[in-house]
């Protein structure tokens, strides 16, 4: 295990060794929990950036998970990549930090704004 990473998560090895669940136990219940969240949607995993976190899991899933995962190759939704397509950033600006600065004005505000350009483009202004 990763000491850093481990860290980061403040989680102990040695106490993980004895308290923790079997990864094929840990990983038939998230299918279970995915399965019964999703009803009948296909679940997706969304993460920033995706890349990292959606290794990890999907190693895990297919390595200790059920014969059939709820999840597919396909069921991953990268944040950073929508935020720099939506946002015609390139991809090197669009970093946590990068983005966030543009997301620091209310939600309500921004669709109203929107809504008032909205309002005008119909009203031909």
């Amino acid at each position: 295990m990763e000491a850093d990473a481990l860290k980061v998560a403040d989680l102990d090895c040695d106490r993980l060794r004895v308290e923790g669940a079997d990864p094929h136990q840990a990983m038939s219940d998230v299918a279970d929990w995915l399965d019964a969240v999703a009803g009948d949607d296909r679940p997706v995993i969304c993460a920033f950036p995706a890349s990292f976190d959606w290794g990890f899991f999907w190693w895990y899933m297919v390595r200790c998970g059920p014969d059939t995962s709820p999840l597919t190759f396909s069921s991953c939704l990268d944040m950073k990549t929508m935020l720099a397509v939506k946002g015609r950033r390139l991809w090197s600006n669009s970093g946590k930090d990068d983005c966030l600065s543009s997301y620091a004005e209310p939600v309500h505000t921004r669709t109203t704004r929107s809504m008032m350009r909205l309002d005008q483009a119909h009203a031909g202004v």
